[in-house]
């Protein structure tokens, strides 16, 4: 989390994988308790297509600089993304 507030610092994105889709809820409730809603886009296969489309245009639109998926990720096109954790 500290390289992911540096990354923030420089204005840059990063990517948090976690090794089970079982860990998003725990990994979420951390991230947005630290860095809040507004900067977390949630990518997993539990999403519908109305989220799954939320979620992949605050990526797009550069609003998302965090993005938190499962490491089944298919990597999400970012100009920022400077640090991807595992």
């Amino acid at each position: 989390m500290q390289l992911i507030e540096k990354m923030l610092r420089e204005e840059k994105a990063s990517i948090m994988l976690v090794p089970e889709i079982s860990l998003t809820p725990q990994t979420v409730d951390r991230f947005l308790s630290r860095f809040g809603e507004e900067k977390i886009a949630i990518l997993h296969s539990k999403l519908s297509a109305g989220e799954r489309y939320d979620q992949w245009n605050k990526i797009r639109l550069g609003t998302a600089k965090i993005v938190i998926r499962s490491t089944l990720c298919y990597f999400c096109t970012h100009k920022k993304i400077r640090a991807n954790y595992y």
